[in-house]
């Protein structure tokens, strides 16, 4: 049974089914009033701020992923250059067969080895730039000693986990949760 609310020109009762409610008697359209609950007494305080040894810890994460990800495509992008290298033979190959057999195909073959050389160029050229930026990336040498008194077990950091989790079975926009 759904809750009424009152309309505010002529106060009959609307059932509270939608955000914006319009009244049966005069017509009126009006926003329903969001309930605001006040949270339990017994749930856990909020989250506090991430310490600095945290922020830090994520964004050395971050580097290294960068990191990573860079060197990845340096070594695709080798890898492709190298592929079009050996297309590129494959092809001259193949027109230099059609050219001393006196078939005029051998042009095909050739202009698609000089464009497989150009693109071995294009990716040797943005593998050389990825490594050289990932040099780039690199951090500095340490002053100190590492400190680790930022670190734990983990199992801080798995309650409070275990504590965000909700009812998995609510949908969006149902009051259970």
């Amino acid at each position: 049974m759904p809750d009424f609310v009152a309309c505010p020109r002529c106060d009959a009762p609307v059932p509270a089914t939608a955000l914006v409610l319009k009244c049966p008697r005069c017509g009126e359209q009006f926003f329903r009033e969001a309930i605001y609950e006040e949270p339990p007494i017994d749930a856990p305080p909020p989250e506090p701020e991430p310490d600095e040894a945290e922020l830090n810890a994520k964004r050395i994460r971050a580097v290294a992923l960068e990191m990573r990800s860079t060197a990845r495509l340096a070594m695709w992008s080798r890898g492709m250059a190298f592929g079009c290298v050996i297309g590129a033979g494959v092809a001259l190959y193949r027109a230099w067969g059609h050219a001393t057999s006196g078939d005029r195909r051998w042009t095909w073959f050739a202009a698609f080895a000089a464009l497989l050389v150009w693109g071995a160029a294009r990716l040797w050229m943005r593998a050389k730039r990825l490594s050289a930026e990932l040099h780039t990336m690199r951090p500095p040498e340490p002053s100190g000693p590492p400190r680790f008194d930022g670190l734990g077990d983990g199992s801080a950091s798995a309650a409070s986990r275990l504590d965000a989790l909700t009812d998995l079975d609510a949908t969006p926009g149902d009051d259970r949760a």
